[in-house]
């Protein structure tokens, strides 16, 4: 409904491939950026950092993940 399932799919699958310090970086739009916090944090990913286009309007976000790989 909010289109993020594949998004949330691979934030949760990524800790199996980023090693601790690595970086996720997604495409997004409109106020996804509010509606993935919690499944970030709950990954394990931390230092959540957007970005916007020339007209205000979400573009991205990165984001690190902090946990050792497992």
């Amino acid at each position: 409904p909010d289109g993020l399932h594949v998004v949330r799919r691979v934030v949760t699958c990524a800790g199996r491939l980023l090693r601790a310090g690595g970086w996720l970086v997604a495409e997004i739009g409109g106020d996804q950026d509010r509606l993935l916090g919690t499944t970030l944090r709950s990954a394990g990913f931390d230092r959540i950092t957007t970005w916007h286009d020339s007209e205000g309007d979400l573009r991205g976000l990165a984001a690190q993940w902090t946990r050792a790989a497992s």
